[in-house]
């Protein structure tokens, strides 16, 4: 079930097709391979890591965000609000663990991911859009407590959480809210307009191999 892809992809492609398709042995070993993957990171040396509960959306509920703090940051320092890919359906705050620490480490900035409720037949847009504006009205408005500029609030996403941030964005722009200086989206969902990807696919879908015309969204 082993396949080869481009340097540095390795892991996520043979991963997700035994997830996908493995017998119930190697999908518990490959579940197993994925969390100490997750979990294995290692925080730079006087970089902190915190995981609190603020209020949610919703009355009477919370919201779980991550506060990465890295170490020698000067006073009010610029803040990211990061936002977690998984197609709406998946991810979690620990899949971006490795991303937030080098975006503290190297921009350098306090980083908070926020753990949005993910899509479900109950739950759906725009509860994860809220949730993130949620998040970002604790940011502005806790800022100083967490040592970071309220006026200085970035936005970074990947994937579903690129169109969040690209979501997130427009709603601010066009119903009031913290000012954004900056929003960053990686590979996101922009529509919903599908192609049959002709190479990719055939070379690395999913799946018992063998060419297939599959859709795939596509940002134009």
């Amino acid at each position: 079930m082993e396949k080869k892809a481009y340097p540095g992809y390795e892991y996520h492609l043979n991963l997700g097709e035994i997830l996908a398709h493995g017998t119930p042995e190697e999908k518990e070993r490959a579940h197993a391979a994925q969390q100490s993957y997750i979990k294995g990171y290692t925080l730079p040396e006087g970089m902190t890591m915190e995981d609190r509960r603020i209020p949610g959306t919703d009355p009477g509920t919370e919201l779980k965000i991550r506060i990465y703090t890295p170490a020698g940051l000067p006073a009010k320092a610029p803040v990211v609000l990061e936002i977690h890919g998984g197609g709406w359906v998946g991810g979690s705050l620990d899949i971006d663990n490795y991303r937030c620490i080098y975006l503290a480490e190297h921009t350098p900035c306090i980083v908070v991911g926020v753990e949005y409720r993910l899509t479900t037949r109950e739950v759906h847009f725009p509860a994860p859009l809220m949730d993130c504006y949620t998040a970002l009205c604790w940011v502005h408005d806790h800022g100083e407590e967490i040592g970071a500029d309220p006026e200085r609030i970035a936005l970074h996403g990947t994937s579903a959480g690129g169109n969040l941030v690209g979501g997130l964005a427009l709603y601010v722009r066009d119903h009031g809210g913290p000012r954004i200086s900056l929003a960053v989206m990686n590979c996101p969902a922009l529509t919903g307009k599908t192609f049959p990807s002709t190479y990719q696919n055939a070379k690395y879908a999913l799946g018992n191999g063998g060419e297939r015309r599959d859709s795939c969204m596509w940002a134009e």
